[in-house]
């Protein structure tokens, strides 16, 4: 792991010994045999597991792996290799790493980072030319102007740790919902269905570059709309009457995203 790293604890930069981190005021952590680290202290976790349970990353990880959002890991994979000169990627939120992997190419080194040490762990696993984390994106682990790139899928962020992890040529790229994706899911949800607010956040700090839309169809089998289902934000909404429904029904599923490009102001 190289030094971009920082402590979470008292902000020095860590260094690598065998299979262990360290600051100068010696605090330490061991990489796991998966070859992930674990910088998420005890203090600033919100519950004894925090981020997506088990239950949740394997069908998003069972979904994702069948393809259907494979067309906005390319767009983000592209879009990365033929328009930036990257050197380091950090996905904030990455989850299981579907799309952290997908970043990394021969020049540049891939960084994932998540709360949810389930899904780093089957990331570092399973992905062994990226690095990952376990962090609060509130508290990114990183050096100040160390990344080049920072990418957000469908994640929360915290604007102030980005700007001041990302290089002065650096690049944010936000990925959400565009406004009807899984409109045939939410259907079955809201009484009053709304379209989602894709319009591109002001971010102090950062101007907007450009925007991308991705939009097509999804062809579901019973399988992959449970998966759906189980992978979703607003699955606790889901009664067994409205699961049976989605389940069974033979309508295509809209999917739409929108990616949003910032840069530091000139």
């Amino acid at each position: 792991m190289p030094d971009i790293l920082i402590c979470p604890l008292c902000q020095s930069p860590l260094h690598v010994k065998n299979q262990q981190l360290y600051c100068e005021h010696k605090h330490s952590f061991d990489k796991a045999k998966e070859g992930y680290v674990n910088l998420l202290s005890v203090q600033h976790k919100r519950s004894k597991e925090p981020g997506d349970n088990k239950q949740m990353l394997h069908n998003r990880q069972q979904f994702l792996d069948s393809g259907h959002y494979q067309p906005l890991a390319d767009q983000l994979a592209s879009y990365i290799n033929e328009r930036v000169a990257t050197k380091t990627i950090l996905d904030i939120g990455c989850g299981e790493g579907f799309y952290t992997h997908q970043l990394k190419n021969s020049r540049n080194q891939v960084w994932g980072c998540d709360i949810s040490k389930e899904g780093i762990k089957y990331a570092a696993k399973h992905y062994k030319s990226c690095q990952f984390v376990v962090a609060s994106n509130q508290r990114l682990p990183f050096a100040t102007e160390s990344l080049d790139v920072i990418t957000r899928v469908f994640a929360p962020q915290h604007d102030a740790e980005v700007i001041r992890c990302l290089h002065p040529r650096g690049q944010l790229i936000t990925v959400v919902p565009g406004p009807w994706h899984l409109k045939q899911l939410r259907q079955y949800i809201y009484t009053d269905l709304r379209a989602h607010n894709n319009q591109p956040q002001s971010i102090d700090g950062l101007q907007l570059k450009e925007s991308i839309n991705i939009q097509y169809t999804m062809l579901l089998s019973p399988t992959d709309r449970e998966r759906l289902m189980g992978m979703t934000p607003f699955s606790w909404k889901l009664t067994p009457s409205i699961r049976a429904q989605f389940t069974h029904a033979q309508e295509p599923v809209e999917a739409q995203f929108t990616l949003h490009i910032y840069q530091h102001e000139s």
